[in-house]
């Protein structure tokens, strides 16, 4: 199986990956929603995720 996957990123977007750890709930599948462009992602079963920030 080939898994590819992409993200549009312009001159002012840098693409940084994170990871979200908390004590009391599982981290699988925790929406991340920038209230700036409105564009959202999850974090993996790990907490792990990639998210698309412009500087300003």
């Amino acid at each position: 199986m080939i898994c590819q996957i992409s993200f549009g990123q312009t001159l002012d977007e840098k693409l940084v990956k994170g990871k979200i750890r908390v004590d009391s709930v599982g981290v699988n599948g925790i929406n991340i929603l920038n209230l700036t462009n409105g564009k959202t992602t999850q974090t993996n079963n790990a907490g792990e995720g990639f998210y698309l920030f412009s500087e300003g």
